[in-house]
């Protein structure tokens, strides 16, 4: 069932109270003298990080990296140092592999921002600096992420528009609600359709390839159990296009920054030789409260408010799977 305007109203206010305390960090953050940034993460975590690393080469010159937590974790990179700044995400805060990495930099002297769902947890006492994630609408995540980046960048030199984005974020919440409403039978029909999929594949590119990623990976696969591939659109014609055929689920995601070109010449090929596509495409939603200049950016939480929010609100009811269905999360020793 789609929660009610106000819901989101009311916890898009919350996360804007948290704002001052958020920014009070970047501009700490901001003083130190950095030299490279690694966004570190496990799963899900991860992906969510993945689009700021896009927006941090797009606007900075900051070397920034995307890393599995795990493999930071056993890896000598020489890149990690001193001088390099660490960004980690954690719902729970006691991931494994993302604590080993806060543990590792700690002890070497390197700077950890952690954005954590639980105030007490291990990560949040470790890291240098802890940032509480609001778990009431699973898209609210990003918001505490978009006021501590843009922050940092504005404070480092590189975004002279903070105070209006921060504009835009406060009527972002009704934006999102709009966006969830009208999606909503389209959400409802997909779970219907597709939930009984063996194998699905999704399409996404630039901002939208990482929440691709992340729902079909922490959704589809880990809730769901259906087997997935993620391709960005780039690469798409470099293998995967060959499996699809009339019967092959083909989910893309046409997004509306620079990559959408690359999304467009997918889709011309999926309409042509795909008989079970489902194309999303961001630019069919009203963003008319929003400065166009900072529409693309909000793309992740877009993705994730169509997909990790209504569409597995709806598979869930349609399968009677949940997060507390699974077969090994939390229920086994892994």
């Amino acid at each position: 069932m789609l929660e009610d305007r106000e819901f989101y109203l009311d916890h898009g206010r919350y996360n804007e109270k948290l704002s001052a305390s958020i920014e009070e960090v970047a501009i700490e953050v901001a003083k130190l003298n950095f030299k490279n940034v690694f966004f570190a993460g496990a799963g899900g975590s991860l992906s969510m990080l993945k689009p700021f690393v896009n927006i941090f080469k797009q606007l900075t010159d900051i070397p920034a990296y995307a890393e599995d937590a795990g493999e930071i974790a056993v890896s000598n990179y020489q890149q990690l140092n001193e001088n390099s700044l660490v960004v980690v995400v954690s719902k729970s805060g006691t991931m494994k592999e993302t604590v080993e990495v806060v543990e590792k930099c700690i002890n070497e002297n390197i700077p950890v921002v952690a954005f954590v769902g639980d105030k007490e947890s291990t990560i949040a006492k470790k890291a240098t600096f802890s940032i509480y994630q609001d778990e009431s609408i699973n898209s609210f995540r990003y918001l505490p992420l978009y006021y501590f980046f843009f922050k940092l960048l504005e404070e480092k030199g590189y975004f002279n528009e903070y105070e209006l984005f921060k504009e835009n974020m406060r009527v972002l919440p009704s934006v999102l609600y709009n966006i969830a409403e009208k999606y909503e039978p389209r959400a409802k029909q997909f779970s219907e359709e597709h939930s009984d999929d063996a194998f699905q594949v999704y399409i996404g590119s630039g901002l939208a390839h990482a929440e691709a990623s992340r729902f079909s990976s922490c959704n589809m696969e880990e809730v769901f159990r259906i087997r997935t591939q993620v391709i960005s659109s780039s690469e798409f014609f470099h293998g995967c296009f060959e499996i699809i055929d009339a019967e092959t689920p083909a989910i893309l995601i046409k997004g509306l920054d620079k990559s959408r070109s690359l999304d467009e010449r997918v889709e011309n090929f999926l309409k042509k030789y795909s008989g079970n596509y489902w194309i999303v495409d961001l630019a069919d939603f009203d963003y008319s409260e929003l400065d166009e200049q900072f529409v693309a950016y909000f793309t992740p939480i877009i993705c994730s408010t169509l997909f990790g929010v209504r569409t597995f609100k709806n598979m869930e009811k349609v399968t009677g799977l949940s997060f507390n269905t699974r077969n090994y999360y939390n229920v086994v020793s892994y």
